[in-house]
């Protein structure tokens, strides 16, 4: 389900591939279908950023990425199983091992090495 901001036409939580009337209680005309969210689970890449920066994308510690990320994008919005996904370059956000645990919902790690 999409989160408790974004709601249906009769003010209703919708599925993720649901389309989303409204945001923040205001009408949404933004674009429709749903996105993945990746996180980079990193101490020291997280030392990196000015400490109260909100979204550290990763990019911004490597432009050369975003290339990379386009071309993942292209390629999982092309796959007939992931159809309703956004048509955006996938962002991959920089967290610290204890700002990911303050983080609610469940996370999946996928690769995972032994050095924080």
């Amino acid at each position: 389900m999409k989160n408790h901001k974004k709601l249906g036409i009769n003010g209703e939580r919708v599925a993720f591939d649901g389309t989303v009337a409204t945001k923040n209680g205001m009408p949404y005309t933004g674009l429709q279908g749903y996105d993945a969210d990746f996180f980079v689970v990193s101490d020291v890449l997280a030392a990196k950023f000015y400490k109260r920066t909100f979204f550290k994308d990763i990019t911004k510690l490597d432009e050369s990425l975003k290339g990379t990320f386009k071309e993942f994008g292209n390629a999982m919005q092309s796959n007939p199983i992931l159809s309703g996904m956004k048509a955006e370059v996938p962002s991959f956000r920089v967290y610290s091992t204890a700002e990911i645990d303050k983080k609610s919902g469940s996370q999946y790690y996928f690769l995972q090495s032994g050095k924080k």
